[in-house]
């Protein structure tokens, strides 16, 4: 009509057309081009609305998804970026741990293997304690207040120094490691084992008369001095044993205490494994030192030379023999009524007659207990502050300071692709995220 009639004013002639019948009828704001246009303003507006708060909601949810992807890790600076960053969270949980400072983060109270610095002084304790108890093959017989472990002191109970010979043997069971093995260690530590540890006092003065017996030669008056390097390789038998299930527990520890770090400041277990693979045969290497440290001072103490500087063994040795005196002595003691307990002058210069072999077996075991308590005080030290504070806490060289910016940056290409480097499958997911979060923010200005 409009190309018939030639009218150009559309609006003059819709007007005109709705006073016709029957749409004269209908109310202006509803019919007609603009009526029209504002309804749909309306409707459109009213689901912009109602739509912009799932849009805002949509965008949210996929930025914290990319988020929680973490740092995107496509080049050799992101990847290196990524594992110092790890490495100094790891770092710091470490720093937190040898300062025994448990208050700093709340995994310390949720994961008690990270509590380091304490469960290596409990561990210390335990193994000065079974050293001092079951370091001995065999009973000595000056011996029953050894548990109290006086330097200065050596309580001696019996009358003539060797009763205690006849007492029964005494047989426990020793548990060499007090902490379960973790994985990967298994062919580099001392066995779960429980030994039967046999001391047997009945057997200690038979022993050194044997020993003395075969090692003796033409010496008058004095003693072959071998026999105590033999003697004390068999009394301290038990120490090898005893500080394997020590220095394993440590490792173990040690270990497991960098897994436990590791799983919390490197939430992704792919890159957790990959860096865990790498870091495994130089941390091995680390725990053999330590190993190797514990057998070096077995070594230099069960099988080298007798040796210290202690005044505390020349002191014990007097002790022993002044003991024993006063132990014979103190039968010829008889109460008086002014001074107590008195002794006869001539009773004190009563010469105890002997034999040569149960002179030399008395002055053997005097000798070899008092050596043997120095020499065992100063193996329980040395081992625990060089094989373990030296070898895996304290030196900048221990399994816990390996994971650094040296290490971090000591890696090749390949080897932080491998590390750090995204799977394809993670790739993908990113650039899918990432495209709805522009998708979704240019919903957002449209509606707008």
């Amino acid at each position: 009509m409009e190309l018939h009639e030639g009218i150009t004013d559309r609006d003059a002639a819709e007007e005109n057309f709705r006073l016709t019948a029957p749409w004269n009828i209908i109310s202006k704001d509803r019919f007609g081009i603009r009526a029209l246009k504002t309804r749909l303003q309306e409707t459109v507006t009213a689901n912009a609305r109602e739509a912009f708060p799932h849009v805002a909601k949509s965008s949210e949810i996929a930025k914290n998804e990319l988020q929680s992807l973490g740092a995107e890790r496509d080049t050799q600076e992101q990847q290196l970026a990524y594992l110092l960053g790890i490495m100094a969270s790891f770092q710091d949980i470490t720093q937190k741990a040898l300062s025994t400072n448990y208050s700093y983060s709340g995994f310390f109270d949720s994961h008690t293997e990270l509590r380091f610095a304490t469960r290596i002084v409990n561990r210390n304790d335990n193994f000065s304690t079974d050293m001092a108890l079951w370091g001995h093959k065999y009973k000595f017989a000056q011996d029953s207040d050894e548990d109290n472990d006086s330097d200065s002191e050596v309580n001696h109970d019996d009358d003539d120094g060797m009763d205690d010979f006849l007492a029964p043997a005494e047989v426990a069971k020793l548990e060499i490691r007090k902490v379960s093995d973790v994985p990967d260690l298994e062919d580099l530590l001392h066995n779960m084992e429980i030994h039967d540890v046999i001391t047997p006092r009945t057997q200690i003065r038979s022993w050194i008369e044997n020993q003395y017996r075969n090692s003796r030669g033409f010496e008058i008056g004095t003693l072959n001095v071998t026999l105590i390097s033999t003697t004390m390789k068999q009394q301290s038998d038990h120490w090898t044993s005893i500080a394997h299930g020590y220095i394993s527990d440590v490792v173990t520890m040690t270990h497991r205490f960098i897994l436990t770090a590791l799983d919390i400041a490197c939430p992704d277990d792919r890159v957790r494994r990959n860096l865990m693979s790498v870091l495994m045969e130089r941390l091995l290497d680390r725990y053999k030192n330590a190993i190797d440290k514990v057998n070096f001072l077995l070594n230099v103490e069960r099988s080298g030379t007798p040796l210290t500087l202690n005044h505390y063994l020349n002191s014990n040795i007097e002790k022993c023999r002044q003991k024993r005196f006063s132990s014979v002595v103190a039968k010829k003691t008889f109460n008086d009524n002014s001074h107590g307990k008195v002794v006869r002058l001539e009773d004190i210069t009563h010469q105890h007659h002997m034999s040569n072999e149960t002179h030399a077996v008395q002055e053997i075991h005097d000798i070899l207990q008092s050596y043997y308590k120095v020499a065992r005080k100063r193996f329980v030290d040395n081992i625990c502050l060089h094989a373990v504070d030296y070898h895996l806490v304290t030196d900048p060289e221990t399994p816990m300071g390996l994971f650094s910016p040296s290490f971090v940056g000591s890696l090749s290409k390949e080897q932080l692709e491998d590390i750090a480097g995204e799977e394809g499958a993670l790739k993908r997911k990113r650039r899918q995220l990432g495209k709805k979060i522009k998708d979704l923010q240019e919903a957002r200005k449209v509606l707008f």
